[in-house]
């Protein structure tokens, strides 16, 4: 979702560029108010808004990060009487940059780029997985485990 925001090309380029010095942590909250019927929805699924909304954050910092040695979920319920994790518990600088032009189009052309062969995929399978499994295990709230 946010792979082709300029701002966060910015951010990407400082880090890959080493202006930043050696990244080492990041802080990140993505937050958003849902209608108590979505809430219910989405309770079904073990990792809850992490899943659905985490996603996001996690294949930035992938990309910056490369692939984690170790993940520990903190997910949290903020509403006891809802069976529902949305909670993932998480200098300033403004810098300008243009506006962005359509919220996908950048997204949607580069993907037909990759589709018809015109450009190498920026995002491989391999990040893509790296991505998948930091999610999945960031989403797992803790005391849960699963066995194949």
């Amino acid at each position: 979702m946010y792979r082709n925001n300029p701002a966060v090309q910015f951010c990407l380029r400082a880090v890959r560029e080493g202006w930043l010095g050696r990244v080492f942590e990041v802080h990140a909250v993505m937050s958003k108010q849902q209608p108590l019927a979505y809430r219910r929805w989405l309770s079904q699924f073990r990792g809850g808004t992490m899943y659905t909304f985490g996603c996001h954050l996690i294949d930035l910092v992938v990309s910056m990060l490369g692939k984690p040695d170790r993940i520990t979920p903190y997910q949290r319920q903020t509403h006891p009487d809802e069976n529902l994790y949305d909670n993932g518990l998480p200098g300033y600088r403004q810098v300008a940059l243009p506006p962005m032009p359509g919220r996908y189009d950048d997204q949607l052309i580069e993907l037909a780029q990759v589709i018809r062969g015109e450009i190498a995929n920026p995002y491989p399978l391999a990040h893509e997985r790296m991505v998948q499994e930091a999610l999945l295990a960031a989403s797992i709230p803790a005391g849960i485990v699963f066995v194949s």
